[in-house]
């Protein structure tokens, strides 16, 4: 039998200092009022010996024993002010609003965490990270992913290692597009935009997640019935199943690999367009240059210049057109105007 243990003296100590300070918290209007707020009032020592002892103002004379004279005494409140109590109303309401507020911010903050910081995992590819996927049509207005239904977001936690490869691979091509420089300036004529390539993300992801579902169901009827060796029947219904989730994952590697192709024209893109701007730069010096030399050797110099110039641009361009050529394979029949968004 398991054993229920008592709380320790430890638990219950910590909840009664908490409890204190939660009063303490609430409560010092109520006691700042209780304690500062004081009623004076005039006495007759002679007649009042039980204030007058206290008083300011009260003479005693020590050959009667008795007080004279007129004094002054001060006594607090024995009750709370109604401006005490609207301060602690007051204030109650604002502490608690305050801890609300800061309660949902830390929800949403941690909430949005799980989204966007992704989940690093280990792959025959090494270490990669695979973030959670949110439907792309509430994408811009979505508040809270924990809230979202499992129609408009696809955890990577859902996901087998084999499945979280492919969409990190998915994640990184569309990474490496929209981080682009050559994207970001518009210099691609048929640039797939962010809202095409979410879609395609978002379509991978779904499948992927479908393909996990079946592999854990099927394998759990497998286990079921793991007693007794697959008999012909069995191994038919499993050769077609296989084949069926083979076929749905030829084309999903196909879309990623057209998205990763694409990437990698873009990158190169990149490249050469930064190797044209570094060339572009280092040649206002050519003049300098020249003048360490004279007659056909400048000829020359400016005419190598020229030359590696051409060759440099006639690189950008290229790439631009590889990386054109590559989008193609990646627009959707409704994503036409996508760039122009």
């Amino acid at each position: 039998m398991a054993k229920t243990g008592k709380p320790g003296n430890g638990g219950g100590c910590a909840a009664i200092i908490g409890l204190a300070l939660l009063v303490l918290t609430l409560g010092w209007p109520l006691f700042a009022f209780h304690r500062h707020w004081t009623t004076t009032r005039i006495i007759n020592c002679a007649a009042d010996y039980g204030d007058a002892i206290t008083a300011n103002g009260c003479t005693f004379d020590y050959n009667t024993g008795n007080y004279s004279g007129t004094g002054i005494v001060t006594t607090t409140h024995s009750t709370i002010s109604a401006a005490g109590w609207i301060t602690e109303v007051v204030w109650i309401g604002v502490l608690v609003g305050g801890l609300t507020l800061l309660a949902r911010s830390s929800a949403r903050k941690h909430s949005e965490a799980a989204v966007t910081k992704g989940t690093v995992f280990a792959s025959g590819k090494g270490p990669q990270t695979v973030h959670d996927v949110i439907d792309p049509s509430l994408a811009r207005n979505y508040t809270n992913p924990a809230s979202l239904a499992a129609d408009h977001l696809v955890r990577s936690s859902t996901l087998d290692t084999s499945g979280k490869v492919i969409l990190a691979c998915a994640q990184q091509a569309i990474k490496d597009v929209l981080t682009s420089k050559v994207y970001a300036d518009n210099q691609l004529e048929r640039a797939v935009a962010e809202p095409t390539l979410r879609r395609h993300e978002w379509a991978v992801a779904v499948d992927l997640r479908e393909i996990t579902t079946l592999r854990n169901e099927q394998a759990r009827v497998r286990r079921s019935h793991a007693g007794s060796d697959p008999g012909p029947l069995t191994k038919s219904v499993i050769g077609a199943q296989e084949e069926a989730l083979q076929q749905k994952l030829n084309k999903i590697e196909s879309i990623v690999g057209a998205m990763e192709l694409y990437a990698s024209h873009v990158k190169e893109a990149d490249r050469a367009h930064k190797d044209w701007q570094s060339a572009a730069e280092l040649s206002k010096l050519n003049a300098q240059f020249t003048d360490l030399v004279a007659g056909t050797a400048a000829d020359e110099l400016h005419l190598r210049e020229v030359e590696d110039m051409t060759e440099e641009a006639n690189v950008f361009r290229e790439s631009l057109i590889e990386a054109n050529l590559a989008a193609r394979s990646l627009f959707l029949p409704d994503t036409a105007t996508d760039r122009d968004d």
